[in-house]
This record gives C-alpha cells, structure tokens and sequence, in this order.
C-alpha cells in the first residue's frame, strides 16, 4: 500500500523482496496453529476430556 501511494521515501525499501516471504508465511503458520492450541490448553487446565473415549488421544 506504500509503494502504491508512494509514501515510502526510503530507496531501499522501495522493491519487494522474497526474503520478507518466508517469515510472513511462518508467523502466519504459528499464529494459525496457537489458535486451536490455546483451547487444547485451556481445555486441559480445567479438566475437560471426552469422556466418550477417554484413553483415546494423541
């Protein structure tokens, strides 16, 4: 959107690059992921489990 209204005055920074692809889809992978995580965790703090098939888990 910067380069699009020109307001990035910096040259350097002015052309996209692959190197800022890699950590961008990395954070989006462990931001994705800690979702379903923080309920698995939350659900074990307070002692919620299937009691349908208890011994079944990972």
């Amino acid at each position: 959107m910067l380069r699009a209204n020109k307001l990035n005055r910096s040259p350097s920074l002015a052309q996209a690059t692959d190197a800022g692809g890699f950590p961008d889809i990395a954070l989006d992978f462990v931001s994705y992921a800690s979702i379903p995580l923080a309920f698995a965790v939350m659900a074990a703090k307070r002692g919620l489990g299937n009691l349908a098939t208890p011994n079944k888990s990972f």
